[in-house]
């Protein structure tokens, strides 16, 4: 008989540190074993999470296969009032679009706020503001009743906002949000079991209630003749005088066991009263004892001194604890992916359950080393996917200039391009297209005009006409689209994405496949019907809502995930236990993650509201680490460092570790060994990651080249550099290799000295035959119009054209003294010149020539940084000694041989003065001489390209210093020849 099964209290518990699926599985067999499998069948199973469901049903798989009960998530309740008219489900996205307009507007007339940026998220902030306040029903009249005396004027306008969408939501609408619906099913619930009691036993089976609407209604099924709530990790060890304390003293709401606390006592019932769903279940006394004492909160961690020495055998307590401190969460990845390899080895379950989806990521690649696929319940945000990562590509493009720095890296995504054989000509296709803009300042112009005038050309080595006109026809609109519907954008994207991923041909690609191509398309088409109400949006409104809705969907690919190997969540983690439990990542902003704050509503608001308090949520992460900690064989993880700064343990570690410490020499003795015992796998680590065998530095490089190898071509500028880094003149005329540059243009000294050497040149040309010209205003449009043109960003072009405007009447002052005894000849001249004698041709490009009076001739060099010294010019800097050489033996193009009787290198910093240097004809022969002297060494078959040979400075950096593998060596090595074939 049922009035046998069923005795009030209805409320149980399985201990903290049980599997909680099995026992639950056993205790419902056992209660039920008389009844016949038909009953079974009307019995109602609600559980928390899928996660449950799914191990719940497993369990009664392998113990008792069967008929089974119903089973629901007991976060929607629908079906319990199906014989009553309820609103429609609102569709959450559909809301958050309607608020999203609402607070754009509010944004727009309080700027101060916060950014018209934000509000997609403040919208989604909202609605859970919303929920909140159903599921711990508060009433709107509350929170419009809230006090304004002491609160700030932020929070004054975020009421009278609030006050404003209480009234638009108080509007009867034919839909409601899940929260508001299950309220309204508890209502007529209880009217309804008053008069008519359930016929068939209702069970609650998982929950902690820390929801308000989640508790009124396990509340309800408990006061029921057949009702049944079964609590999981409920601490029957815990002492009358902690239970007794909850109610007397503050700062108890983060405690793992008060909201069990307040359950009970809302049913007027005591914790002696909780029996256990297994009454032959055992309690695991000691490591249970221990825990318990360790998370008194602190207005009674005195009881410490009291409780602790009562403890007894503090081995058996940690027999199974160890504690992992890496250095970094690398480290701390790779010692937890060490363990769960011994763990399968041995043929053992084992979970990781952490908070930190950085540490599971991390794990999971760290296991893919021996080909381990962990059965990850949490999955990874929909945003982190290969078809997320493709659709924030694509969406970024929307509305912007086309360039090589947005393109490129969608080109090469692995999703594009994917429709037929094509993706290897495809690849092909990108690369050549990307050396040809890296370098150039077409890599931030627009790139279809350049794909057009440079790739078509190029017909002779790939005729990839057909590509180019793809890639035009995809992109040839895209940067109008700047305001649309949202439904037109969300077309537009799909339509762009799937004509990337199909390619030229024009066949199905795979951006749909797999779970999370087919979660995407779905995510959109559910955006699509959310959307029809929304109007005209700008382009960068739709990207944050795209981006917001990828992050926050979640995907879980169908993997040969291993058995044995589990990730969790702290909540799934309650479903069920392994045999070993790694608690990951256990520091501080972890466990417990730092508290999300509410953007509507102050602290001391929502504690006046009787809105969830943080401490609460706290008090949850508690019960999780306390259930995850007390099983047989646990190994709690973290890292010392978190992106190069100090991590804080965290204070249930600290706790525990505290404890420890003040049981005397014994608990001292027991926390050495729980590290030592974590220390094991973080020095496996280091053993593993060690190279097999240590090898020596480099040795300073001077290679020798084959002669016939060598450069018989150098311009002047690259003599300075043979004569300091030998090294970078084989590698870049031997070796051919050329650094390539960004896709994207830098604000570099150099883009900045060539700008002001255009400036400079245009300056010149326009007053070379008329010296009346030489005035501010003409050098002043220019720069405007030149830096405009060339520097893409205000901010530097700003910077830049003020330090130019400082040296410019420096520089029209001198350049008028310039030509009152010469006459300008050339800007940016070319001139070259063949020495047969050591088959070395030179060549040069003179910033300026000048021609004096008397027929001789001054030769420029303008400099935007620090001109060279004489000292300098003397020894290393031979550039415009080595242009009179040329300029002297007729190298110059259109000037005939004539004697340079200065050079001079013109500052165009303010802060740098010219270097000015006379030359007599005595000087350019031994100029010459050294200039053969250094190539007939280089000629030698004995001598090498030493590395870094006679550097200015050791900070000087060269673009061949990682093939040089300099660091591995320093200036004090003695070079090594090496004789290349």
């Amino acid at each position: 008989k049922m009035s046998d099964i069923a005795n009030l209290p209805n409320i149980y518990g399985i201990s903290v540190g049980h599997d909680f699926s099995n026992n639950f599985t056993k205790g419902f067999i056992e209660r039920f074993k008389n009844c016949p499998p038909d009953y079974t069948t009307n019995i109602t199973l609600y559980v928390n999470t899928n996660r449950m469901a799914e191990n719940i049903k497993d369990s009664f798989l392998r113990l008792a296969p069967g008929f089974l009960p119903k089973i629901y998530s007991i976060a929607d309740l629908r079906h319990l009032a199906i014989e009553h008219p309820l609103p429609d489900l609102l569709n959450p996205l559909e809301e958050q679009l309607e608020l999203n307009e609402l607070i754009k507007k509010y944004l727009e007339q309080s700027p101060n706020t916060a950014p018209k940026s934000a509000s997609f998220d403040l919208a989604y902030e909202l609605i859970n503001l919303k929920n909140e306040m159903h599921s711990e029903n508060v009433s709107v009249q509350k929170v419009k009743s809230l006090s304004q005396a002491d609160i700030s004027i932020h929070w004054q306008q975020s009421l009278k906002f609030l006050n404003i969408i209480f009234d638009y939501w108080s509007v009867e609408k034919p839909k409601e949000s899940m929260e508001s619906i299950n309220s309204k099913v508890i209502y007529i619930l209880n009217k309804k079991w008053a008069k008519n009691p359930p016929k068939y036993p209702i069970i609650i089976a998982g929950s902690t209630g820390s929801r308000g609407i989640t508790q009124t209604f396990m509340k309800l099924v408990a006061k029921q003749r057949l009702g049944f709530v079964v609590l999981p990790g409920f601490d029957f060890n815990q002492t009358k005088k902690v239970w007794d304390s909850f109610d007397r003293t503050a700062g108890f709401e983060d405690h793992p066991q008060y909201r069990y606390y307040q359950l009970i006592n809302a049913l007027s019932i005591k914790p002696e009263n909780i029996e256990k769903w297994i009454p032959s279940e055992s309690n695991a006394l000691i490591r249970n004892n221990f825990v318990s004492l360790a998370l008194r909160p602190a207005p009674v961690t005195d009881q410490w001194l009291e409780e602790g020495p009562k403890l007894g055998n503090l081995t058996a307590v940690c027999a199974g604890l160890s504690l992992i401190e890496a250095s970094t969460l690398r480290e701390e990845a790779s010692a937890i992916a060490l363990c769960i390899r011994k763990a399968v080895e041995d043929n053992k379950s084992i979970s990781l359950i952490t908070p930190d989806h950085d540490l599971t990521r991390q794990v999971t690649a760290a296991l893919g080393r021996w080909n381990l696929v962990p059965d990850n319940s949490a999955g990874q945000p929909l945003s982190s996917t290969p078809p997320g990562i493709f659709l924030r590509q694509v969406c970024n493009l929307i509305g912007q200039e086309v360039t090589a720095e947005n393109l490129i890296p969608l080109l090469k995504n692995p999703l594009t391009n994917t429709g037929a054989q094509l993706r290897g000509e495809h690849l092909n296709n990108v690369r050549e297209m990307e050396i040809k803009l890296r370098g150039g300042k077409e890599s931030y112009l627009p790139i279809l005009t350049f794909l057009k005038t440079q790739i078509v050309k190029d017909k002779t080595k790939n005729n990839n006409t057909l590509w180019v006109n793809w890639i035009n026809k995809l992109f040839q609109d895209v940067e109008n689209l700047k305001t649309d519907k949202l439904n037109n954008f969300v077309k537009y994207l799909i339509d762009l994405s799937e004509n990337l991923s199909n390619g030229p041909s024009g066949q199905q690609g795979i951006l749909w496949d797999q779970n999370s191509g087919e979660l995407a398309k779905k995510t959109l088409n559910n955006l699509i019907l959310a959307g029809e109400k929304i109007h005209i949006i700008t382009c960068l409104e739709f990207k944050t809502i795209i981006t917001s809705i990828l992050n926050k969907e979640k995907n879980r690919e169908t993997t040969n995930a291993h058995p044995l190997i589990k990730i969790w969540g702290t909540i799934d983690a309650r479903a069920s236990t392994t045999e070993i439990t790694i608690l990951g990542s256990m520091n501080d902003g972890t466990w417990p993650q730092i508290t999300k704050i509410d953007p509507w509503l102050s602290r001391s608001m929502r504690k006046e509201a009787g809105l969830l308090s943080p401490e609460r949520k706290i008090g949850l992460v508690a019960h999780d680490f306390q259930q995850g900690i007390s099983g047989t064989q646990v190994i709690i993880s973290r890292s010392k460092r978190l992106n190069d700064t100090p991590a804080i343990p965290s204070r249930w570690l600290n706790r525990i570790t505290n404890l420890l410490k003040g049981l005397g020499e014994d608990g001292s003795l027991q926390l050495i060994e729980m590290k030592n015992r974590g220390e094991f796998w973080v020095n496996m680590v280091k053993e593993l990651e060690a190279p097999l065998k240590m090898k020596g530095h480099s040795q300073r490089p001077s290679p020798i080249p084959p002669l016939m190898a060598r450069p018989s071509k150098l311009s002047v500028t690259q003599i300075e550099t043979l004569i300091r880094d030998p090294y970078s003149i084989y590698a870049r005329h031997i070796l051919k290799l050329k650094k390539l540059q960004p896709l994207k243009q830098q604000a570099t000294p150099l883009l900045k000295g060539n700008i002001i050497h255009k400036i400079i040149f245009k300056f010149s040309e326009k007053t070379k035959n008329d010296p009346t010209e030489i005035n501010n205003g003409i050098l002043e449009a220019l720069t405007e119009k030149i830096f405009n043109e060339e520097v893409p960003w205000p901010a530097i072009r700003a910077i830049w054209k003020e330090q130019f405007k400082k040296v410019s009447p420096l520089f029209l002052e001198a350049e008028a003294l310039r030509r009152v005894n010469t006459t300008p000849l050339f800007f940016e001249h070319p001139g070259s010149i063949s020495f047969k004698e050591i088959d070395m041709t030179l060549t040069a490009i003179a910033d300026r020539i000048d021609e004096k009076n008397s027929g001789e001739l001054i030769i420029y060099d303008y400099k935007s940084g620090k001109p060279p010294t004489l000292k300098q010019i003397n020894s290393f800097h031979k550039q415009l000694m080595l242009e009179a050489l040329i300029a002297k033996d007729g190298g110059f193009k259109d000037i005939p041989a004539k004697h340079v009787t200065l050079v001079n290198y013109v500052s165009l910093h303010h802060v740098h003065p010219n270097t000015p240097k006379s030359i007599s004809p005595e000087e350019i022969e031994t100029t010459r001489k050294e200039f053969f002297a250094l190539i007939n060494h280089y000629k030698d078959p004995k001598s090498g390209y030493t590395a870094r040979l006679r550097m200015e400075k050791v900070g000087f950096s060269s673009d061949y210093d990682h093939l040089s593998r300099y660091g591995e060596w320093d200036e004090t090595n003695i070079p090594i020849n090496l004789v290349l074939k």
